[in-house]
This record gives C-alpha cells, structure tokens and sequence, in this order.
C-alpha cells in the first residue's frame, strides 16, 4: 500500500491548523494505515515525502490555530509522512520511505506566469521522467528491499537508498503523531 499526500488546494483559503488538507494527507493516512496493518500484517506500506517536505520551526504543535500561508499544510503533510514511517517501523510494519526525487510537475503552481515558463525549462534539464521517480516506490513494494529503507532515485538510472532502522524517534515525530491522533478523534 503506497499512501501520498497528494490532495492540494488549487485556490482559496486553507484555514487554520490543522487544515481539512492536513487531515486528508495525514490524519486520514494514519486511520488507513492502522486497519489495513490490522487486517494484514504482512503487507508492504510506502510512505512518499518529497524535497517539498518542510518542518515548522516551532515545531508542530506551535502551529495549532495558525492562519496557513498557500501550499503550507500539503507541505508539512509531506513531512508527516516521514513520522507515519518511523510510527509503522516501530509497531513492526513492513515499511518504507521514498521520495520521487525532483520530478516534471506542476510544482510551481502558485507563482507568477514569468517564473512558471522559466521551472517549466529549468524542470526539463534537471528533473526525473515519470518512470525513474516511481521506480522507488515500486521497488519498495516489490519487497526488492529490507523494510526500514529510504529509496530515491539516482540520476543515470536506478536508486539511492540509505538505511534508516536505526533513526532516532524525534521529539518532531512525537509531536507530529499527538497533532494527528488528537485530530483523528
């Protein structure tokens, strides 16, 4: 099961924190992941974050009730991902973490139309084409690699990994699942 935060908002207000776009990207994943880990604790679960990922300075639970900026949530739900990961290693979840790495999307979106043609060039020279970004991710699932792996891909073809079994559980993580739990109830 490969779980993405892949709502966003195209126009209008996202709100206070937790927005309904942090819930659909992260408390939502959370509530799947636990019964389908439930229902089968066999399976292979991927987590995707992306260069996108942020973490507030503050930390996460600074952020309760603050006026989200455009693209704010989606970009702190990609981060939740990386805590949803470490929450499913530790509960003995075949799981993995990957990234698609820098990829030809819509990623500029919200910026002006001078800036949009110029990432629209820039992302042609230096971006991942559809299939090596997902390569990851199918990897992952494929059971190609121990659980506790973070793959991305690497450019000329195949993928990085880097092993992350042994991460700290950080006071971020800790604080990322509270935020979701106490959202999720």
């Amino acid at each position: 099961m490969a779980f993405n935060a892949g709502s966003y908002f195209e126009k209008g207000e996202e709100g206070t924190f937790p927005t309904p776009l942090f819930d659909a990207n992260a408390t939502a994943v959370l509530s799947l992941f636990k019964s389908l880990y439930q229902s089968n604790p066999d399976a292979r679960f991927a987590f995707v974050t992306s260069l996108a990922a942020v973490s507030p300075a503050g930390g996460f639970l600074s952020l309760k009730g603050r006026k989200m900026a455009k693209g704010e949530s989606y970009r702190l739900a990609k981060e939740a991902h990386r805590a949803l990961f470490v929450l499913a290693l530790r509960n003995g979840a075949k799981a993995y973490l990957t990234a698609p790495g820098l990829t030809r999307t819509n990623i500029y979106r919200d910026g002006a139309p001078f800036i949009k043609k110029a990432a629209v060039r820039l992302l042609a020279l230096f971006a991942f084409d559809n299939e090596s970004a997902s390569l990851p991710l199918f990897l992952s699932l494929s059971g190609a690699y121990p659980p506790g792996v973070y793959l991305v891909p690497r450019l000329g073809g195949g993928v990085k990994t880097k092993s992350v079994r042994t991460a700290l559980w950080s006071e971020e993580g800790k604080e990322i699942l509270a935020l979701i739990d106490e959202n999720a109830s």
